[in-house]
């Protein structure tokens, strides 16, 4: 993917360690409401903490 080819460090990003910093300030829902499938692993995850879950 892309986004995580991008920076300035000039260093490969790994997904593991870097996800929080690559996704701090996206918008999820954007992409959740495009993507079934993604919307569907997320309210997963939401209804596990019993967080509310996307409609």
């Amino acid at each position: 993917m892309e986004i995580f080819r991008i920076g300035k460090s000039g260093r490969c990003n790994v997904k593991t360690r870097d996800t929080k910093k690559i996704l701090e300030g996206q918008d999820l829902l954007v992409s959740a409401n495009q993507c079934p499938t993604l919307k569907s692993f997320i309210n997963t995850i939401l209804t596990i903490c019993d967080g509310e879950v996307i409609p």
